[in-house]
């Protein structure tokens, strides 16, 4: 198997090196290809994979379809985890079950019922805990009663948190989980979350969820519930778009059924945990910060997001007196404690051009470090569909445009512009320190149907966007396909904010795990590196070798490029001074 490879960009790709610039590449890796021996499994063939998840130590855990001899149903699949070059066989079907009795064994793996946590970067690093939901088979196991188990752990040590047929955690005896899908997730530092439906004598079909650890889960929500923050009666009738940290806590959109709810008061939202669930927003309910009388039209209409810090997103529109059409539209971060105002519709849209405002926001992503990533669109002069699509991101309060429809495409000649920034919410995945992965589309000179597709990567540290892939280049002499951004973005895990119990494809390291295609009609699954910026002796860090050979390339401002000197001038404005030296200390200390 291919351990290490390096993306062969198209020449076009890097403009800065036309100007002198020495621009590194991504670093990317094969884990595992259509068609390798399956890991661990002797005459076995992987036929397929499923969308990878990574841990913080870079390594990567999914599930694949085997072939080989005697392969069917109950067989067929396999978790895999591991580093590139040293994948290994998790759990394979037809394998005993763990912490079951004996003779049970694994009768299906579920494709994306798989997760893990980030675990610590810790010397050696600290194991990741993995969960999976299986299907089960054996002595004592009566399928569409008791089947389908959650299984929690690090790798050796998986144990049972939870069977359909089981008492339901925090439920009146007699109350047990129901066979029907359920499942689990974990935040980065392990806390469970846990969904599933119930049964029972008199129990209506209800939904609840818990979290907690895998001895220890404690009820957050059930279906019917009197809803917190609501007037007695009120109750969730139903929930979506739920999020969870490393509080334990759970946040998501609610819909509310009871006395006095009508179709102007019937949704909301809501975080908390075990006992502690706050009513953060509510149709019909008072803005924070606005005059008397002008309340939430609607509310809850894109992803729930939050952070390890409990902090929410919310952008909806409001109404009442001297609301107009033009600034209905809000964006308001904050936490269960309260909500404040960021950005209305109709103010002056930062960096967009004389004159021009903003219309209206939608799909916020926060991370851990109080950073808001979130989309805008533009009303005012010159606006047209080709340019009125931007990303906006930053501190709370402070988001600076960042990605707009129609502006030169960063590191490109400059007459290449972005197209598609509209689908970066949907692809959007970040990690907990302010590193992003989106994709988007790119126009102009040069740029064919074949190679229109670019993933990039915004650098937390020199704080701007480079392209990671790019559809048309090669990779291990396969060429790589996508047809459109979603080729791309949804071939990682996305939707997240880094820090909200997703599944994560992209970890504090900047690794990422991405399953990509090829024109040959091959798949496979890939870990990518970001580029090491500053390292001077390309040995793969930024360390005190690096730091002799730039303080020999010190020109001053204007200085221009001494020869070889291009990897220093990490601002990329034609010389190195002090401004390149400061990014260099902080890729020092993140190296």
């Amino acid at each position: 198997m291919n351990t290490r490879v390096l993306a062969l960009f198209v020449p076009a790709l890097w403009a800065s090196a036309a100007a002198g610039q020495d621009s590194p590449e991504a670093i990317i890796e094969s884990v595992a290809h259509q068609g390798d021996p399956a890991p661990g499994i002797a005459g076995f063939t992987l036929v397929s994979v499923v969308k990878p998840v990574i841990d913080g130590a870079g390594n990567v855990l999914f599930l694949a379809s085997l072939d080989g001899p005697g392969v069917e149903a109950g067989n067929d699949k396999a978790l895999f985890y591991g580093p590139p070059g040293a994948v290994q066989k998790l759990i394979w079907e037809s394998e005993p079950a763990p912490d079951m009795p004996e003779g049970v064994v694994i009768a299906e793996l579920f494709a994306t019922a798989d997760n893990i946590s980030e675990g610590k970067i810790t010397e050696p690093p600290e194991a990741a805990w993995i969960g999976f939901t299986a299907g089960v088979a054996g002595p004592g196991i009566e399928p569409g009663v008791n089947s389908r188990v959650l299984f929690v752990g690090p790798p050796g040590d998986f144990q049972k948190v939870l069977q359909a047929g089981d008492q339901a955690p925090g439920c009146e005896p007699g109350v047990t989980i129901a066979e029907e899908p359920f499942g689990g997730r974990q935040s980065d530092n392990a806390t469970l979350f846990v969904a599933a439906y119930l049964n029972g004598s008199g129990v209506p079909y209800d939904q609840a969820f818990w979290t907690g650890t895998r001895d220890n889960l404690e009820l957050v929500y059930r279906k019917g519930m009197q809803a917190p923050g609501c007037d007695p009666g009120v109750v969730l009738a139903g929930v979506d778009n739920v999020v969870h940290n490393d509080a334990g806590q759970i946040g998501f959109r609610g819909l509310l059924d009871g006395v006095g709810v009508t179709i102007a008061n019937n949704n909301g939202r809501w975080l908390g945990g075990p006992g502690t669930l706050t009513k953060v927003v509510r149709e019909g309910d008072q803005v924070p910060g606005m005059d008397e009388g002008v309340t939430w039209k609607s509310v809850a209409g894109g992803g729930t997001t939050t952070n390890s810090f409990g902090e929410v997103a919310e952008d909806g529109v409001i109404q009442g007196p001297g609301v107009t059409e033009v600034d209905k539209h809000v964006l308001f971060l904050g936490n269960g404690d309260g909500l404040y105002l960021v950005a209305r519709g109709g103010d002056p849209a930062p960096e967009a051009g004389p004159g021009v405002c903003f219309e209206w926001f939608s799909s916020c992503c926060i991370n851990n470090r109080g950073e808001a990533f979130y989309r805008v669109k533009y009303a005012g002069p010159g606006i047209t569909l080709a340019n009125r699509s931007a990303m906006y991101f930053g501190p709370f309060g402070a988001g600076r445009l960042t990605l707009r429809d129609g502006d030169p495409a960063p590191t490109f000649p400059p007459e290449v512009t972005l197209w598609r920034v509209v689908a970066v919410p949907s692809l959007t995945a970040m990690n907990d320190v302010g590193d992003i992965i989106a994709p988007t589309q790119i126009a102009g000179p040069g740029v064919t149907d074949d190679d229109k597709v670019v993933l990039w990567l915004r650098h937390r540290v020199l704080q701007r966007w480079v392209p990671l892939l790019r559809s048309g280049s090669t990779i291990g002499g396969r060429t790589l396909y996508a047809d459109d951004e979603y080729d791309f973005g949804f071939a990682y895990c996305n939707k997240t904010g880094g820090a909200d119990g997703m599944r994560q494809s992209l970890n504090d390291l900047g690794m990422l795990a991405i399953e990509l295609q090829f024109t040959d009609g091959t798949e496979g699954i890939f870990r990518i590196s970001p580029p090491v910026f500053g390292d001077g002796d390309q040995d793969g860090d930024v360390d005190l070798a690096d730091w002799s050979l730039m303080a020999g390339c010190l020109t001053g401002p204007d200085g221009g490029l001494p020869p070889d000197c291009g990897v220093f001038d990490l601002d990329w404005d034609g010389d190195v001074d002090l401004a390149d030296h400061r990014f260099f200390q902080q890729l020092f200390q993140a190296s």
